[in-house]
């Protein structure tokens, strides 16, 4: 159920990823492969191209489980596989055999595959047990892990007890974007009107599809003489206001200096920023994929890694800390 007032709901196919599900498939069909890690930005679509791939493995025959890693429940141990837990009282071992068990029993001759959203959130008894899976064998495993987040150790060793085939996810291209939004609206995206979107979500699939929804829901891209065009000015919805305001305000406050300064005066030579932030916020900001640096003729260039980002803090942040 969408939370706001106003809101179109479209059903959105896994366009321009048949190759990338073809790697997942792959590697959980390789008998020496323990599965597969899918890394990328948050938003780029790993935890949906994960669930295809355990949807299609389903229907193959094989059993397949799916578990959640958040921040909530890593306080929790077996927070994560709390729904195969059981009840074996405070004996700690039995209960972490019990959900392994639970994880990788199947009929003879099926082949088990669990899907783990988020490992490196997991807390430290479910790393434990997904640990144990990867060691014995016992079930192929398909992991997505975000790009610029902190890897606990415990999760680091998972790569180290199995033999992990790696998908490096990437936005969607401009020509990807473009079929996808045509296949989801059912009809062909105005040239303009694609390049518009790519420029204002850089082919992150979980920015288009919350930009691309709120725009037909205020009918400012509608279909005219046979193509959806986009009129207008876009707004961003507040659930995607809220999801990117998540992201920059969880930041420590001198990279938060550098996504607001590029926010109001963007692109800013490299060593320019460092002088009016922090060189090491700088570098914080790059390796959390919040902002790209371009080689122009006399130096570097610095960008938000999205647009998005500025237009949110253009509106959101106090006029007088913009003006300064």
């Amino acid at each position: 159920l969408c939370p706001y007032p106003v809101c179109v709901r479209l059903t959105w196919p896994l366009t321009g990823r048949s190759k990338e599900m073809r790697l997942i498939e792959a590697a959980i069909s390789d008998p020496g492969s323990s599965g597969m890690v899918i890394c990328g930005a948050a938003g780029v679509g790993k935890s949906r191209i994960a669930r295809e791939a355990l949807s299609a493995a389903a229907a193959r025959g094989w059993v397949t489980h799916w578990a959640i890693g958040t921040s909530s429940a890593r306080t929790l141990p077996l927070g994560a596989l709390a729904s195969w837990a059981g009840s074996a009282g405070s004996d700690g071992l039995q209960l972490v055999r019990g959900v392994i068990e639970s994880l990788t029993t199947a009929s003879p001759g099926a082949t088990v595959v669990v899907g783990v959203d988020d490992v490196h959130l997991l807390d430290d008894l479910s790393t434990f047990v997904v640990h144990h899976i990867v060691q014995r064998a016992a079930a192929k495993v398909v992991l997505t892990v975000r790009d610029g987040e902190p890897i606990p150790a415990g999760t680091q060793e998972l790569w180290k007890a199995g033999q992990f085939d790696r998908l490096d996810l990437q936005p969607l291209s401009r020509d990807e974007t473009s079929t996808l939004v045509s296949t989801t609206l059912g009809g062909t995206l105005e040239l303009d009107a694609a390049a518009r979107l790519w420029t204002l979500t850089r082919g992150n699939v979980l920015y288009l599809r919350n930009i691309v929804e709120q725009e037909v829901a205020d009918g400012r891209l509608a279909q005219q003489g046979g193509l959806w065009r986009w009129l207008g000015d876009p707004v961003v919805p507040p659930g995607l206001v809220e999801l990117i305001e998540s992201r920059i305000g969880a930041l420590a406050g001198p990279v938060s200096d550098v996504v607001d300064a590029l926010a109001v005066g963007e692109p800013l030579e490299l060593g320019s920023l460092a002088r009016i932030t922090d060189a090491a916020a700088v570098e914080e900001a790059d390796m959390r994929g919040l902002i790209t640096l371009d080689a122009v003729d006399d130096g570097v260039e610095v960008r938000l890694a999205h647009q998005l980002y500025g237009e949110v803090r253009r509106r959101r942040a106090a006029q007088t800390r913009l003006r300064r």
